[in-house]
């Protein structure tokens, strides 16, 4: 509570010393009391002066606490302002975020027009002029992670990093997903803003739940401070109940909470059968992106009770 009421920014301090009204008035109280009884003597006290009315703690607790909100209200509590590359003062919400962006040869896909990875760069730049203050930091990964630019709140920084993010920049092949997972937490790490968060952009193209997909669930795991994790089950990754369940097993060991899968009606044997085996699953609405060339592209759904 304190850290956060030291990182507000506040309009005017000077109003919060209305909180000391109470106080003040109680000191007055007294102080006029004390004269009062200092102009007879004690035997003829009783007829010069009223006696104490008792003061019960509620009320005054109440009242107490009503000044206090007042002077909060009355000082202006912000969120810091920045700067942005605009010029004009935005509130900064002291929070660091890393993009995870996938280079490997997956990207490179025509699926999606012009390509997925220069569509993830487009749907980024829109991004990022949504901001308001936050630090956002660049990795990008294929068969090895590395850092492209540490957390900056300058977006014109970010884009010029961004355009440097080009198939070719990694030599290694593969997808290392665990990779870049172990360098983002260990660099939000070192992180001193309140809060840390990291966005994934990725075709969510995997083999399997073996060997790296595990090590990348694991990864997130550890770098998770106060979250609740989930595991999104791969393509081809529960076609049968037998394999749902199989699956789902190993990303609750390597620290899943719970699993989701795409499907309604066509999974429900799977979702039963992952249920059963004592694993909290998670369902999905709406378009599903690992069906998209079957359902002709991405469109919107989930709107109606069919969908």
């Amino acid at each position: 509570m304190i850290d956060l009421l030291s990182g507000l920014d506040w309009r005017a301090p000077w109003w919060g010393l209305l909180a000391l009204q109470p106080l003040l008035l109680r000191l007055w109280t007294l102080r006029r009391r004390q004269r009062l009884e200092a102009y007879a003597d004690a035997h003829l006290l009783p007829w010069a002066v009223a006696p104490r009315p008792s003061i019960s703690p509620g009320p005054a607790l109440a009242y107490g606490l009503a000044w206090l909100l007042l002077a909060a209200a009355a000082a202006g509590p912000r969120l810091p302002l920045l700067t942005n590359a605009d010029g004009r003062l935005v509130p900064g919400h002291q929070s660091s975020l890393y993009v995870l962006l996938d280079l490997s040869e997956s990207m490179a896909e025509t699926d999606i027009a012009p390509t997925r990875q220069i569509r993830a760069r487009l749907e980024l730049d829109d991004w990022l002029a949504r901001l308001s203050g936050e630090r956002v930091g660049l990795i990008v990964y294929a068969g090895s992670a590395g850092v492209l630019l540490p957390p900056t709140d300058d977006s014109a920084v970010f884009r010029r990093a961004l355009g440097l993010a080009e198939p070719g920049l990694i030599e290694a092949r593969g997808t290392r997903l665990d990779a870049a997972l172990e360098l983002a937490g260990s660099e939000l790490q070192a992180a001193t803003t309140r809060s840390r968060a990291i966005l994934l952009l990725s075709d969510c193209a995997a083999d399997g739940l073996s060997g790296a997909a595990g090590d990348a669930v694991r990864a997130a795991a550890r770098a998770k401070p106060r979250a609740l994790l989930g595991a999104d089950m791969p393509f081809h990754s529960y076609e049968t109940p037998e394999t749902a369940v199989e699956n789902a097993k190993r990303l609750a060991a390597a620290g899943a909470e719970f699993v989701k899968a795409e499907g309604g009606r066509e999974i429900i044997g799977q979702v039963r059968a992952i249920i059963a085996a004592g694993i909290p699953f998670c369902g999905h609405l709406g378009m599903l992106p690992q069906h998209v060339l079957e359902e002709g592209g991405y469109h919107r759904k989930g709107k109606n009770e069919t969908e």
